[in-house]
């Protein structure tokens, strides 16, 4: 739903192809396409045939779908700035071991919320990272 959203905004027309979100969310035509029945039972999104192409299918978000994935969004960025401002502004920063150890445990809050929510994602790359 994030994805539409972001879709949204970025273009005039309110409704996104069902293979770009595809593309988008990097998964599969039949992944997209469970999704998004579930999401049209739960009266979030509304898939309609493409006028250009009837093979294609566009997506559009619902009012009330709108209205969940910005009201989620908005309380998981309160929730992040709440540990971004508990690891890194906790105390002053005149230290440059505070900062160290501040940023270390900002790490270890975003490592934790990574395994929470099963994002398999690393801040770590074997080939170094592109700020080293």
């Amino acid at each position: 739903m994030f994805a539409l959203v972001r879709r949204e905004t970025a273009r005039v027309a309110g409704s996104t192809r069902q293979s770009d979100l595809r593309r988008t969310l990097g998964v599969t035509a039949s992944v997209v396409s469970r999704m998004l029945r579930s999401l049209e039972a739960l009266g979030w999104v509304r898939r309609t045939r493409a006028y250009s192409d009837r093979r294609q299918r566009e997506v559009t978000l619902t009012e009330p779908g709108r209205t969940r994935i910005l009201t989620a969004y908005r309380t998981l960025f309160r929730a992040a700035q709440r540990l971004v401002q508990e690891a890194i502004c906790f105390g002053l920063h005149w230290d440059r071991n505070a900062r160290f150890w501040h940023m270390a445990t900002l790490e270890q809050y975003l490592d934790g919320m990574r395994r929470h929510y099963g994002d398999i994602a690393s801040l770590y790359y074997p080939w170094g990272h592109p700020d080293d």
